[in-house]
């Protein structure tokens, strides 16, 4: 991942998004938790045995002719333990409160058995519905909330207030505590405010199934003003008057109370456990033992080295007890096996792919996994995709909008490049000519299992948020010659080009495009292979449509650009015969459309039409005989291009006439489907048309029906899952 970064002194790193470093290369995580733990004198021990005393005294006081002096939530972690341990070794007189919400382990059952049978003290349990919990858990899922233990916060807060209360009980005595959980946690690693039950009840309305919430015993800020204050109910870190050293607690726990351990913090919970090692890396892309491995450094009880180590390590040490928990999970919330294999993904174009053929059919195939799919674009004309979300591009800024300082800021970047060849600096100004820097905070936010990107300028942007996910580039140009006949492209982008391809090209971790002439070129002038992916459409079940006159219909569809030159299919059609007529679909530039109108406006045969919708392209194609693209090979894009419009034709069982462009030329030969000219001449294309009689079209028709049976995204689809099976095998 560019600019990845890990802390020098912990182990924290750049999967918090909010991170930032010193000069030393340490980061503000643990410098506030080394000032948190000197300004509390925790490692003052003499100081810290004395506050001890002095709490015990004051909550013995405060317990006298009271049946308990205290309330231990007990979970049966180390944490938990070890305060209920040590409140009756001063002589409390504890009341062991345990929540169970449905998920506890049988190892943090029998921890809490052996524990207060061996300590003597009272246990009260308060069990949760489990219809309840499943609908808020199962809301929180469905909101794609991070922080889905909020719920087992707020709840166990709940109860042991609310037992506090009954029994007048000042001192909630807690397992939280600085030495192992200290360490501030990320903003978006988790929800600080535990007694939110507000924002928990708007979720359930919005995203439950509304389950009547009768045991859930959820804390508001009211609820915890009035516990607090009123009531006078103080909630302690218990630990923080003790030496707390973790790896010493588990020792004397397992040997005294037949105390079982967990690999790692807090996961004596079977749902917790598979939470923290498989949910969030997996979908939220971190770690949050990095923050408890990091606070355990900080602390002196461990090494750094060994905190590492211990990372490079799968969440799940044993991958029999994740297989186990994964099924347990499923079960318990009675979800289909492949509820968590769903894969997220995450298309990214400048385009809008409502109406743009190649990524519509990306996110039409992604639909069919039914993956989650994200969209990066710009702004949607039409809001009938099916995806999550959608972060569009906005429009590029109003200044840059100004032909004048739009040339000076392509200057700039080119003096820039020139005389400080920065890597950084350069994806930099790249991101602010696009209007993307304002995407990366909320793109990082997110663990994509794939990023498929569909233009070169969009690379930096995704090698940056990837998280190490596989990226895909679909490479529907040779992007170093896109706008060749430019003179300002050579001058100021072209190199920009080049050194895009060069940087990125060989991290992405799969290549598709367009055509034979481009992978040729590619793998020439850049040492990369890629995979043929035609711009196939799907296939329709079309009659042919059978010629009963004389008369030819022509048609032609697309983006209306200036170097495509139209003008010279217009002069093609003007010179026909009587018999043909031309209809065109131009989407883009209005000026050039413009002036296309006024060279055809005195040939009745020549129509200019309101663009195709995307769904309809199809069966619109079908109603005409010939489908034509002439383009002259005057940039290399043109001259090996193979476009979408090419395959829409025979999709819609109409024949095809071309120039001799040879990536195109290889179809029409291999299936007969139409007429090449014999060479890149207006008079040539004249000849070759001229010269058909509708006895030749039909024919053609019909042999584009054969081909569309071949040339399909279903036929592609085959290709496509072979080549992410095995992409994601290796991720």
């Amino acid at each position: 991942m560019d600019n990845y970064r890990i802390c020098q002194r912990c182990v924290m790193d750049t999967s918090a998004s909010e991170i930032f470093f010193n000069d030393d290369g340490t980061c503000q995580f643990c410098t506030d938790f080394l000032e948190k733990i000197k300004s509390s004198n925790l490692l003052d021990f003499e100081l810290q045995q004395s506050n001890l005393n002095q709490f015990i005294i004051k909550l013995k006081k405060d317990g006298q002719h009271k049946k308990y002096d205290c309330i231990v939530g007990l979970s049966g972690g180390v944490d938990s333990s070890w305060v209920l341990v040590q409140a009756v070794k001063l002589g409390l007189r504890p009341l062991a409160v345990h929540m169970d919400n449905g998920w506890n382990s049988e190892i943090a059952q029998n921890n809490i058995e052996n524990l207060v049978k061996k300590l003597n003290v009272d246990l009260f349990t308060y069990v949760i519905d489990w219809n309840e919990y499943r609908d808020l858990q199962e809301a929180f899922f469905n909101a794609d909330v991070v922080d889905i233990e909020l719920l087992y916060d707020n709840a166990l807060a709940g109860v042991n207030y609310m037992m506090a209360s009954k029994y007048n009980i000042k001192y909630i005595l807690s397992g939280s505590n600085t030495a192992t959980e200290g360490l501030r946690m990320p903003k978006d690693w988790a929800i600080r405010n535990k007694y939110d039950y507000k924002n928990i009840l708007s979720i359930w309305k919005k995203c439950g199934k509304n389950y009547p919430l009768k045991s859930f015993p959820g804390i508001g800020f009211i609820n915890h003003l009035y516990f607090n204050h009123l009531k006078r109910i103080r909630w302690v870190p218990f630990l923080n008057y003790l030496n707390y050293n973790k790896n010493e607690v588990v020792s004397i726990l397992t040997s005294e109370f037949d105390f079982v351990p967990y690999p790692y913090k807090h996961y004596e919970s079977v749902f917790t456990r598979f939470y923290q090692g498989y949910i969030l890396p997996k979908k939220f892309g971190f770690d949050k033992r990095k923050n408890h491995l990091s606070a355990l450094v900080l602390t002196g009880q461990m090494t750094r080295i060994e905190a590492l180590l211990l990372l490079e390590k799968d969440p799940y040490p044993d991958q029999i007890q994740f297989q186990n928990d994964f099924d347990y999970v499923l079960k318990k919330f009675s979800w289909k096996k492949d509820f968590f294999l769903e894969y997220i993904i995450l298309i990214m174009c400048l385009s809008d792919p409502s109406g743009d053929p190649r990524p519509r059919r990306f996110i039409n195939y992604f639909n069919s996994k039914n993956y989650q799919i994200y969209l990066v674009s710009n702004e949607l004309k039409t809001k009938n995709l099916n995806i999550n979300d959608h972060l569009f591009i906005s429009k590029k800024n109003k200044v840059l909008g100004i032909k004048l300082l739009r040339y000076l800021f392509l200057l700039y970047t080119f003096l820039i490049r020139y005389f400080f060849p920065n890597n950084k600096y350069l994806n930099y100004l790249s991101n602010f000519r696009y209007n993307l820097n304002n995407l990366n905070i909320k793109l990082s936010k997110l663990k994509f299992d794939i990023i498929l990107v569909e233009d070169l300028q969009l690379l930096p942007l995704a090698m940056e948020i990837c998280q190490n996910s596989p990226i895909i580039f679909d490479v529907r140009e040779y992007y170093p010659s896109q706008n060749e006949d430019s003179l300002i492209f050579n001058l100021f982008e072209k190199k920009e080009r080049i050194r895009l391809c060069n940087l990125y090209l060989k991290r992405c971790s799969l290549l598709f495009t367009v055509s034979p002439g481009l992978i040729d070129q590619y793998r020439k002038n850049f040492g990369v292979e890629m995979e043929l992916l035609l711009s196939v459409p799907n296939f329709k079940e079309i009659n042919v449509k059978n010629k009963t006159d004389d008369n030819i219909k022509i048609v032609h569809h697309g983006f209306a650009n200036y170097n495509r030159k139209i003008e010279n299919m217009i002069e093609i059609v003007k010179k026909l015969d009587s018999r043909f007529s031309l209809d065109l679909y131009l989407t883009g530039n209005d000026g050039y459309i413009e002036i296309l109108k006024k060279m055809a406006k005195n040939d009745s045969r020549i129509q200019f039409l309101n663009p195709i919708p995307f769904d309809n392209i199809i069966d619109v194609l079908s109603t005409y005989d010939i489908g034509f693209f002439y383009v002259e090979p005057t940039t290399f894009n043109l001259a090996r291009c193979l476009p979408n419009k090419f395959f829409e034709f025979i999709q819609a069982r109409i024949m095809v006439a071309i120039g001799p462009t040879p990536d195109m030329v290889h179809f029409i030969h291999k299936y007969g489907c139409g007429i090449v000219s014999k060479e890149f001449s207006l008079n040539a294309m004249i000849d070759s048309l001229n010269d058909l009689n509708k006895e030749d079209v039909l024919r053609m028709k019909l042999n584009s029906a054969k081909a569309a049976e071949d040339l399909n995204f279903e036929k592609q689809i085959i290709k496509l899952d072979y080549l992410f099976d095995n992409l994601t095998l290796k991720y």
